[in-house]
């Protein structure tokens, strides 16, 4: 059996609830891999019916330096008000280009 993947799950302030589900668990039950929550500062974050996500860590790169895959939760506050990722997208760009999910 080969090793468990860890997927980092991005999330923004106003982040679409809908999104992150069927992804996460599917992941997670049928495929054995680990999800862990990402937020920009590692601070809580609400979603756009006002839930309150409390994540496992921030999206500074030196913090995920286990992840095989980032999958970045839509928000509108991506278009309005991008916070800073730079340390995991710089992250990403050493390490999860090579280790690519297909």
């Amino acid at each position: 059996m080969s090793e468990q993947k860890t997927i980092g799950v991005l999330f923004i302030d106003r982040f679409a609830d809908w999104e992150y589900g069927l992804l996460a668990a599917s992941a997670v039950e049928w495929f054995g891999a680990r999800a862990v929550s990402l937020t920009p500062n590692g601070k809580p974050v609400t979603s756009a019916s006002g839930f309150v996500l409390t994540p496992d860590r921030s999206a500074e790169g030196d913090e995920n330096t286990d992840l095989d895959a980032v999958a970045v939760i839509g928000s509108d506050q991506w278009v309005d008000a991008p916070p800073d990722i730079s340390g995991l997208r710089r992250r990403g760009r050493r390490h999860l280009r090579r280790n690519a999910c297909t």
